[in-house]
């Protein structure tokens, strides 16, 4: 096995981690076997991680079942987030396999059923990639503006914006309330999130001369802990 693909596997250290994939220019059939074997194994829980973050690195063939099967991990939980994580790292017309459809369903139970990074990493794939990939979605996402996290709930609604479009955006969450999907608390406190974009009126027509999305234009992050802040959180 190449040395930078040992060093990659056994990095602890989320910067170190970036700096050695970077190194990885190209894998040999061997460390490509070498990345199927130790995935399917499924004890090595670092280096498992470590792919799933950089998901490139796993062989094609691989990559999408690799990243479903890492979000449906129940006890391992550090492997969602690192799935999770790795979204950024798929192509997007890996999404329009059946595998890719797959994914997506997943990505939107783990919002629903996680809180903390995980869901709000998961937010972020969502406010960045996934509303140009799935407009089908809204029904299953729009509950998601009553979210107990903030990020989570400010990634669904930059996600929805656009997906709805402005000038639908409110028929949209008073249809969400009168089916039960949200709550009229959830819909109060995202219509003052709206009423802070520029140039977007009550009537619900954009004065674009002024119109800005502001905070609204850009996903929130969260900070990801390496696997053995993750573990000692998990053990206190």
């Amino acid at each position: 096995m190449d040395k930078n693909l040992r060093d990659f596997l056994k990095a602890r250290d989320l910067d170190r981690l970036m700096e050695l994939k970077d190194e990885l220019h190209s894998l040999t059939k061997e460390d490509q076997e070498a990345i199927v074997k130790l995935l399917h194994d499924g004890t090595e829980h670092q280096s498992i991680a470590n792919l799933l973050m950089y998901p490139q690195l796993i062989p094609e063939m691989e990559r999408c079942q690799d990243i479903l099967k890492g979000l449906r991990e129940n006890e391992h939980t550090y492997l969602v987030l690192a799935s999770v994580v790795g979204l950024q790292d798929i192509a997007s017309e890996d999404f329009s396999t059946t595998l890719g459809k797959e994914i997506i369903k997943e990505v939107i139970r783990v919002l629903h059923h996680y809180r903390g990074v995980i869901a709000e990493r998961a937010s972020m794939f969502l406010a960045d990639r996934l509303w140009h990939l799935d407009f089908t979605i809204v029904p299953n996402i729009i509950g998601l503006v009553d979210h107990p996290s903030e990020i989570v709930k400010h990634n669904t609604l930059a996600a929805l914006i656009p997906m709805v479009g402005l000038n639908n955006i409110r028929r949209v969450l008073n249809e969400a309330v009168n089916v039960g999907r949200l709550s009229e608390q959830g819909k109060i406190a995202t219509e003052k999130k709206l009423s802070t974009i520029r140039g977007f009126n009550k009537d619900d027509s954009v004065d674009g001369g002024v119109f800005d999305l502001g905070i609204l234009g850009i996903p929130l992050s969260a900070y990801i802990p390496n696997f053995d802040e993750w573990q000692n959180d998990l053990a206190r």
